[in-house]
C-alpha cells in the first residue's frame, strides 16, 4: 500500500446543503457567481452546511475545499479549470497557518487509508509546495482580477466568527446571517485515535481514495474506528488531557516553518498585514 492516496480532478461536485448538493460545477457552471475554493480545514463544512444554505442565492454559490487540491496537490493547476468553467465568477478563499492545517488535514489522510508517519506525511505535503498560499492568490487574482476574489483567515473566524460572517455576507453581497451555532462541524479526535486509525490502515483493505469497497472491509472499519475512539478517549482520561499535536510535530514544526517562511512573508505583502502572530512563520 502507498503512503500517497492523492488524487487530481477536472471537476468537483457542490457540498453546499441547497438544491445544487452534489451537483458538479461543470454542470452548474453557467449559473454560479461565487465559487468558495476551501482551503480543506478551514470551516468549509461549517460555512457548506450552517451558512452558505441560508443566503438568497445559495443556488449561485458553489461550494468545494477540494478545489484547493487533495493531500497533496497544491490546487495551483485547478484555478484554471474554475476559470475556465466559471470565468466570471467571485472567488472566495480560506486561508489558515501551515502548520496548523497539515496537523489537522493528517486527520483527513489517515481517515482515507494514508499509512505514513505524520514526518513523512509533513514531507511529501513540503515536497509538493502543498499551502503555498502566497503562489496560490497570485494564480487566482491573476486569472479572476484582485478585486474579485477575496480572501479570509481561519484565525480570524475562531477569534470573531461574528466579524468573519459579516464581511463574507458583505463580499456575497447577501444580508448577514447570525449563525446561532458556530461549534465545529467536523470536530478532531484525537490525535491517540488517528495514530491507531493508521496502523489499522496496514491491516484494512485499502480504499481507492475514501471509504471501504467491500462489506467486510467497512465492517472492520468501523470496528477499528470504535476501538481507535474508546482508546483515545481513555487515554484522556488517565492522562487528563487532550493532545492536539500528532506525534512527531515538535520535531518537524522548524522544517515547516522554515519552507514557508518566504511566501508568507510575500503573502504578508498580498494582505498588508503582519501575520507572524497568527503562526504564519
Amino acid at each position: 500500500m502507498k503512503g500517497n492516496i492523492d488524487s487530481k480532478s477536472d471537476d468537483w461536485y457542490n457540498k453546499i446543503v441547497c438544491d445544487n448538493l452534489r451537483k458538479h460545477l461543470s454542470e452548474l457552471a453557467g449559473g454560479i457567481r461565487y465559487v468558495h475554493i476551501g482551503l480543506v480545514r478551514t470551516g468549509s463544512t461549517f460555512l457548506q452546511k450552517k451558512v452558505f444554505p441560508h443566503y438568497k442565492a445559495q443556488n449561485h454559490i458553489f461550494s468545494s475545499e477540494a478545489i484547493s487540491g487533495r493531500f497533496f496537490d497544491n490546487g495551483i493547476a485547478n484555478a484554471k479549470k474554475v476559470h475556465d468553467y466559471c470565468p466570471d465568477a467571485k472567488v472566495v478563499i480560506v486561508l489558515r497557518n501551515q502548520a496548523d492545517i497539515i496537523n489537522s488535514n493528517y486527520k483527513n489522510y489517515v481517515k482515507g487509508g494514508g499509512i505514513w508517519p505524520f514526518p513523512r506525511y509533513v514531507k511529501e505535503c513540503l515536497d509538493n509546495d502543498k499551502y503555498n498560499h502566497a503562489e496560490l492568490l497570485k494564480v487566482y487574482f491573476k486569472l479572476f482580477g484582485e478585486e474579485n476574489c477575496r480572501v479570509f483567515l481561519f484565525e480570524d473566524f475562531r477569534k470573531d466568527t461574528e466579524k468573519f460572517l459579516k464581511d463574507l455576507a458583505k463580499f456575497l453581497e447577501e444580508d448577514y446571517f447570525e449563525c446561532a451555532d458556530s461549534s465545529p462541524v467536523n470536530a478532531s479526535p484525537g490525535v491517540l485515535h488517528d495514530e491507531i486509525l493508521r496502523i489499522g490502515n496496514y491491516v484494512l483493505p485499502p480504499p481507492p481514495l475514501t471509504g471501504r469497497t467491500t462489506r467486510t472491509g467497512k465492517i472492520l472499519e468501523g470496528l477499528l474506528e470504535r476501538s481507535a475512539g474508546a482508546i483515545d478517549q481513555a487515554g484522556r482520561l488517565l492522562s487528563g488531557r487532550r493532545r492536539t499535536k500528532h506525534y512527531g510535530f515538535e520535531k518537524v514544526e522548524p522544517t515547516i516553518a522554515n519552507h514557508y517562511n518566504s511566501s508568507n512573508r510575500e503573502l504578508e505583502q498580498i494582505l498588508e498585514r503582519d501575520l507572524k502572530p497568527l503562526g504564519y512563520a
